[in-house]
């Protein structure tokens, strides 16, 4: 009999890769006989429910009234009290012994239902994802009951928490998966006496390539059609590049409709950016009515090279030609196009198309009708919307990222990459996808497009990628039960876990150093938020907090306001503290956006 397969996702079926993912591996290993279930907890504020339709086979427990397992404590030797204080208190009663318990025995309750279920004597494969926290509550169930579950780890994004995570419980997984081949080489240099298996995602893809509305017909061309499809956020999708490439196009003179279909926590700040009346008509009314001076682009198109956008001095030049195919196709070798006055003030409506999250069918459709997929994310484990756009010969056009987009895009043939630094503003960002934009106008589309959906059917199929994964569980299932190191914590944000254990002391010796200086601490996170009394207490004055993750600007913690680190200044302090020992590293690379401000940084862990 088959290894049941339990999944956990600690959000809910959102709008996500890998929420998008386990709904559609489930589903296939519901059809293909084996027992599955899915947990899920309540979703996060800001983010879309996934609309998808699971096999009817896939059993699903639905654990949101415990609430978010960011609400889990550090470890279980919190009170109960402090647990229940602002909390549902359906979650935990006045007699809990231990406020992570309910989790425990509701975890432990949806193993026994499937492993009822499964009719089968093999242990159940239980999935932690994306969570520290997840893991913990999925290893103490597995821990009270060894004969019933085995653990897999996952890792879904190239970032170090995530290489972290599955370090710290590497003693308990019975196997670990890497969904791109450099998450794997990294989980092997870091892991170097464990085997890791790659496996990549898997999408549905057609049998044939879909019949695609050429750009060029009759001699006369239509605008190229941009998509973007998934998650909107900041810190990862880099989502305010997208109206930045538009505009960009718009200097360039390529006449174009970018659709943007997706829900997530920057839905507000994208939407603030753009404005009623967006319609490429609008546009085009506006470009009719440009002024004959400004600055100036160029499209520059010469034998061997690929068309870039180029800056110069203004210029008295030729009227823009009127279509993306016109400028990608000029015979001369520079052409030059005057720029719509008002797109350069910044009130000029934008050929965007704003709409809200779509089924997958609705996906597939958009994907079918729109020319090239666009992808500014600044990290990635292996994009499942890059996937899918391949599989419908829908281009990708991505920012470069060191996992998974170099794994599936043959450049110049199955899709572009943009050579942009992860830490790239949405501004650069945006022109160098409007130059891959370009670069596609100036290929041969059409082939292009055949050739991703080829990569896709031969790569990236949902069937091999649940025949791969269900070769994974029934070997998974045949391990013995780990035994968990007595020094090791259970809880990940415990010392010793994600924290140092001589992190205490670390900052106690900077901040006497700093005895009477003003102090602002980089960072919101676990880390800080563990050491916050300590921080708090002095000697030094913490004056607010600064963040790289833009979608925290505007909080405050401790009552303390969290700024951009450009904007530090503004709270009039001396001092800089770097308060993470997963990032530090990077952190301190990008000291001198405080340094410019005059700010002296400090580190804990060099």
């Amino acid at each position: 009999m088959p290894a049941p397969l339990l999944i956990a996702l600690p959000s809910n079926l959102i709008v996500s890769g890998v929420a998008t993912w386990a709904a559609r591996l489930v589903s296939a290993l519901a059809e293909a006989g084996r027992a599955v279930g899915l947990i899920v907890h309540s979703p996060p504020a800001g983010h879309a429910p996934l609309d998808i339709r699971l096999h009817p086979g896939v059993r699903v427990y639905d654990l949101s009234h415990l609430g978010s397992h960011e609400d889990l404590p550090r470890s279980p030797d919190s009170s109960a009290a402090e647990w229940a204080e602002g909390r549902d208190e359906r979650c935990v009663g006045p007699d809990t012994a231990h406020p992570w318990e309910p989790w425990i025995t509701a975890y432990l309750g949806a193993i026994r239902d499937l492993h009822r279920v499964a009719g089968s004597s093999r242990p159940v494969i239980l999935s932690p994802n994306l969570h520290a926290n997840c893991y913990a509550v999925c290893l103490e169930a597995a821990r009270r009951e060894p004969a019933l579950a085995r653990l897999i780890g996952w890792q879904h994004n190239d970032i170090e928490y995530d290489r972290r995570v599955l370090a710290h419980y590497e003693p308990a997984l019975a196997a670990l998966v890497g969904v791109s081949d450099h998450i794997t080489s990294r989980l092997r240099t870091l892991m170097p006496w464990r085997e890791i298996t790659p496996i990549a995602y898997g999408v549905e893809v057609a049998d044939a390539p879909p019949r695609r509305t050429p750009l060029m017909s009759g001699g006369r061309s239509r605008p190229v059609r941009l998509l973007y499809t998934g998650r909107l956020d900041h810190h990862q999708k880099r989502i305010l590049a997208l109206p930045h490439m538009s505009r960009a196009l718009l200097d360039m003179g390529i006449d174009h409709e970018l659709t943007i279909l997706g829900d997530g926590p920057a839905a507000s700040d994208l939407d603030r950016l753009l404005e009623d009346g967006r319609s490429p008509q609008r546009h085009r009314q506006h470009r009719q009515r440009q002024e004959p001076e400004g600055r100036t682009h160029a499209v520059v198109r010469q034998q061997g090279q690929t068309p870039s956008v180029a800056h110069s001095p203004p210029a008295d030049t030729s009227p823009a030609p009127a279509s993306a195919s016109a400028s990608a196709s000029a015979s001369a070798s520079e052409t030059r196009l005057r720029p719509c006055p008002l797109c350069l003030r910044g009130d000029c409506p934008l050929p965007i198309h704003r709409k809200g999250p779509a089924s997958p069918s609705q996906v597939r459709e958009a994907l079918e009708d729109h020319d090239a997929f666009i992808l500014p994310s600044r990290f990635e484990g292996l994009s499942v919307s890059m996937l899918e756009a391949l599989a419908a010969g829908c281009v990708p056009l991505v920012a470069r990222v060191e996992s998974g987009a170099l794994q599936a895009i043959t450049p110049g043939v199955t899709g572009l990459i943009a050579d942009v630094a992860p830490e790239a503003d949405e501004h650069a960002v945006g022109v160098a996808l409007a130059n891959e934009v370009a670069r596609f106008l100036a290929s041969d589309a059409a082939a292009m497009s055949r050739a991703a959906w080829a990569s896709a059917r031969e790569g990236y199929r949902l069937e091999e990628h649940a025949g791969v994964v269900a070769t994974l569980l029934d070997r998974a299932a045949g391990q013995p039960p780990a035994a968990w190191p007595a020094d090791r914590p259970v809880w990940f944000s415990d010392l010793g876990g994600s924290i140092p254990l001589d992190a205490p002391q670390r900052l106690a010796r900077v901040l006497e150093r700093l005895t009477g200086r003003r102090i602002i601490v980089h960072a919101t996170g676990l880390h800080t938020r563990t050491l916050l009394p300590q921080l708090l207490a002095g000697p030094a004055t913490i004056v607010g907090f600064t963040d790289d993750d833009r979608q925290t600007h505007g909080q405050t913690l401790a009552n303390l306001p969290i700024l951009a680190p450009e904007s530090a200044s503004t709270r009039s302090p001396t001092d800089v503290l770097i308060s993470t020992s997963l990032h530090e590293g990077a952190v301190w690379a990008r000291r001198g956006v405080y340094e410019r401000q005059g700010l002296a940084v400090h580190r804990l862990y060099a």
